[in-house]
């Protein structure tokens, strides 16, 4: 009788035990890989959330071949590929690794549909590249002596139309050259005025979470701030100028001061090489897994609760 009543409770208990119903995740990888380089991060997802999720493993086009071409190109795989999916029309999220975190965000911006709720970013250069990794330059002078004229062929019609890396090459010592022949990531990042500046922002500001994660370790992306949206200063090689402080987050082109302001910004660090990221557990425990798990039904405050939440915090400075 006792092992009946026992069994009954069980059966209630399991009956009112709310289903956790994650968010789908779509993993996009980098340049010179395909779906397979992010199988590690497919295998991590598995073992700490459970073989229910859905996650889909996109591969741009070729794979380690289209990861060359033109951003926009690329683009148009990723955005086929989530359309194609039936699982996917209620949302999903997003975990990216380097120049696929580009590829990503184009779609966030041009399209949202189905909606992004979480952004999260492996090592991807947000504010582009400039020069080329720091072991190269160490053992090549030279190198980096050429990085300063780099410019003549990368902002060049032909170069533009077709290497994807030259879209985001951005030459702070030939601004007014990167702003003019730079054909993605002036337009990407609201940095000139465009026919989708607005929707690009609005679709940003949609976002539950937008994480974005660097490593001290970082190998390939230089500067390694460009992954938190820092860069050189206009004019130089040398001085940083991290997020807060450029004039872009200020002036809340891209809407990062409105997702900061609320909340939904959050700048990770990790501690493994750029190609590592995805075999790394512990940047997949520490700066990914909390915001994969996240309740889908928690949406991002709106805007009058985001200026009210500003005004008040301003009030408490001044009376402070």
């Amino acid at each position: 009788m006792k092992s009946s009543k026992l069994s009954l409770m069980l059966l209630l208990a399991a009956a009112t035990t709310p289903i956790i119903a994650y968010v789908p995740i779509v993993l996009v990888h980098g340049v010179l890989s395909d779906d397979y380089g992010m199988a590690p991060t497919e295998h991590y997802i598995r073992k700490h959330m459970g073989d229910d999720v859905y996650i889909k493993n996109v591969q741009l086009g070729l794979g380690e071949f289209t990861s060359l071409t033109n951003v926009y190109h690329q683009a148009k795989y990723l955005w086929a590929a989530i359309q194609s999916d039936p699982k996917l029309k209620d949302g999903f999220n997003f975990v990216v690794h380097s120049q696929g975190g580009l590829v990503a965000r184009y779609y966030l911006e041009k399209y949202n549909n189905p909606q992004v709720f979480t952004y999260i970013s492996w090592g991807s250069p947000q504010q582009g590249i400039f020069g080329l990794p720091g072991s190269f330059d160490d053992r090549f002078a030279w190198l980096d002596y050429m990085e300063g004229y780099a410019h003549n062929i990368l902002y060049s019609k032909a170069i533009q139309k077709l290497i994807g890396f030259a879209g985001y090459w951005h030459d702070t010592l030939h601004y007014d050259r990167y702003l003019q022949k730079a054909c993605f990531l002036p337009f990407l990042n609201n940095q000139k005025d465009h026919a989708d500046a607005a929707l690009f922002k609005k679709n940003l500001c949609s976002l539950k979470n937008m994480v974005l994660v660097m490593s001290t370790a970082e190998d390939i992306v230089e500067p390694k701030v460009s992954c938190h949206f820092g860069f050189y200063k206009k004019g130089s090689k040398d001085e940083i100028e991290n997020l807060v402080d450029s004039p872009e987050y200020k002036e809340d082109k891209l809407g990062l001061r409105t997702l900061n302001e609320s909340g939904r910004l959050h700048l990770r660090l990790a501690s493994c090489t750029h190609a590592q990221f995805q075999e790394d557990e512990p940047n997949f425990l520490e700066n990914t897994l909390e915001f994969l798990k996240a309740d889908p039904n928690d949406v991002p405050l709106n805007q009058e609760a985001m200026v009210a939440a500003q005004a008040q915090k301003e009030n408490e400075n001044v009376t402070a």
